[in-house]
């Protein structure tokens, strides 16, 4: 199917998170564990394509931002204090192998973040003043989990940045290539902010989900800002994206189920050498404000485009 272009006009007519700190949790909320248990929610949201209909949900662990038995890591320059269970310092690697809460917090100079757990298990952690800098690799790289939420600590201030040329973990796929990299689901919320600096490729990667809770995230990179390749789903936050290729993009061209973006609220600031937001099958939007600057088109889709009048400019 060719690409279909929608300027504003016809996008109109297409549709007229203190510290680390351990908090108690709710009574309906158990400690993370598979997705069975904690994935639960009747936060739900459909999407129509010319296809099918994709129905998707923002679940509890999706939204938490509540941890209790979390393993604290302390990062003071090349020195790491690991407090807790699940994770151990490798050469310059923090590798975090455990289903689990982690607390971060310091300074950590040329050195990953690696979460490599089992496919069934899931993984909590929470940024409080967290500066991590990579020379050759990603800042922050999911290896392998079911799922991992990064949690920004209230008030705080968290800023990750890259090299900008990489040694590759697997040359094969050429992974990871971006500041923060996810090979399966990745989630981000909280009242804190992020600053992101993707110097040799995409910003914040997932090759599955890519969820945005709430949060400040600023992200500059030099290829894509946000890339979620099954998709990109907003529920709310202020975003800042300058990148040199597209803004937003869910780029699954395989399944009719994926390669979407959703955005329920929020403010959505873009500055992209290529597209503003560019999806595969469906790009729908609630509410919001949402502002583009684009070398080629503000919205790039092949299938559904669901925008209101007056939340794009």
């Amino acid at each position: 199917m060719n690409k279909k272009l929608y300027s504003i006009a016809l996008l109109v007519t297409c549709l007229v998170f203190t510290g680390c700190s351990s908090e108690p949790k709710s009574n309906n909320e158990t400690s993370v564990s598979t997705t069975n248990s904690t994935d639960t929610s009747d936060d739900l949201f459909t999407i129509e394509t010319s296809q099918a209909t994709i129905e998707a949900k923002f679940s509890n662990f999706d939204t938490t931002t509540e941890y209790s038995d979390e393993t604290t890591i302390t990062l003071n320059g090349s020195d790491v204090t690991i407090d807790g269970n699940g994770a151990v310092l490798s050469d310059k690697d923090i590798i975090i192998s455990n289903e689990g809460h982690y607390c971060l917090s310091g300074t950590l100079n040329d050195g990953r973040i690696v979460v490599d757990a089992s496919s069934e298990e899931n993984v909590h952690l929470i940024f409080n003043n967290v500066t991590i800098t990579s020379s050759n690799s990603a800042a922050v790289y999911i290896k392998s989990c079911n799922k991992t939420v990064i949690t920004l600590a209230n008030n705080s201030i968290n800023q990750l940045s890259d090299g900008v040329s990489y040694e590759y973990d697997d040359v094969a796929s050429e992974e990871p290539n971006a500041c923060i990299f996810s090979a399966d689901d990745l989630t981000i919320n909280g009242n804190g902010s992020l600053i992101v600096e993707g110097n040799f490729h995409n910003g914040i990667s997932s090759k599955d989900d890519l969820k945005i809770i709430s949060g400040s995230i600023n992200v500059k990179a030099v290829n894509n800002g946000l890339r979620g390749k099954d998709s990109v789903a907003i529920k709310s936050g202020t975003l800042k994206i300058s990148c040199g290729k597209d803004g937003i993009k869910a780029n699954n061209d395989t399944d009719i189920y994926k390669g979407y973006i959703y955005v329920e609220s929020g403010n959505i600031d873009i500055t992209a050498e290529a597209n503003g937001l560019q999806a595969i099958n469906a790009i729908k939007v609630i509410d919001g404000d949402i502002s583009i600057e684009s070398t080629k088109d503000s919205i790039n889709c092949d299938g559904i485009v669901e925008i209101p009048e007056g939340v794009l400019y």
